[in-house]
């Protein structure tokens, strides 16, 4: 239980972290290709 319970807690800031690292990688995309 405590595993989990860890787990939830940490949850929102590995999506936050996992989605601002996406955005990162599409605006780096976006940028190779209008050069």
């Amino acid at each position: 239980m405590p595993f989990e319970f860890d787990l939830i807690r940490r949850l929102p800031a590995v999506v936050y972290h996992s989605t601002k690292f996406i955005n990162c990688l599409f605006c780096f995309s976006a940028s190779n290709r209008i050069r």
